[in-house]
């Protein structure tokens, strides 16, 4: 694999996160984790972080699904109706693979919808160097789009395409999309001052040896 897969520490005391299964709603400041796998065998651990004057709202940790890729854009897309929007603002979220089932990895995150407040951002991340990266939102109410970030701060790609429609980035190419140092980042970003929007979203990494 070209990228290296990070091992995960041990959750428990002095590390500063919690298990979802834990609690409701976490402290001011404090991660919150939980284990994911998909059909194929591979494991996960998704940690949300939020900004240390808010908390994690674990609704949206256990709300989160590793799923097959594939049809990302339509099955983000699909899952714009139903369930109680929980507020991201500020929320890190990473994803940081425990165990694969075979020679490559290929996973997608995807949220049940969420909000954003004026002016905030979601930001998604897992290590290393991918070979490709995807990032779809959907926004129901006001307008969101998706970045993916290649150093922390340079555009690789964007979606940007108006309220209520579909965005999708796409970067690939390895060493000139996202370097293993920074890993991905895919951002989340509600770019209005002071309107509320409500979306959901589906980040897709491809690793390739």
């Amino acid at each position: 694999m070209r990228a290296s897969i990070l091992a995960l520490a041990v959750l428990g005391a002095g590390t500063g996160v919690t298990l979802a299964s834990d609690v409701d709603v976490a402290d001011l400041g404090r991660s919150v984790a939980r284990e994911l796998a998909d059909g194929r065998g591979n494991r996960f651990v998704v940690t949300v972080t939020p900004p240390a004057d808010r908390a994690v709202d674990v609704r949206f940790l256990r709300s989160l699904e590793i799923v097959e890729p594939g049809a990302v854009a339509s099955a983000a897309k699909g899952e714009a109706s139903g369930g109680e929007p929980v507020d991201v603002s500020g929320y890190r979220v990473d994803v940081t693979p425990l165990a694969r089932a075979g020679c490559t990895l290929d996973f997608a995150i995807k949220s049940k919808p969420v909000t954003l407040g004026g002016g905030k951002k979601l930001v998604v991340t897992a290590p290393g160097t991918p070979e490709m990266t995807f990032g779809t939102v959907y926004p129901t109410k006001g307008d969101v789009d998706v970045y993916i970030l290649t150093d922390g701060s340079t555009v690789c790609s964007k979606g940007t395409a108006g309220a209520g429609r579909l965005d999708v980035a796409a970067c690939g190419s390895t060493g000139v999309c996202v370097n293993s140092s920074t890993g991905v980042v895919v951002e989340f970003r509600n770019f209005s001052a002071s309107a509320q929007a409500t979306y959901v979203s589906m980040v897709h990494v491809i690793y390739v040896d």
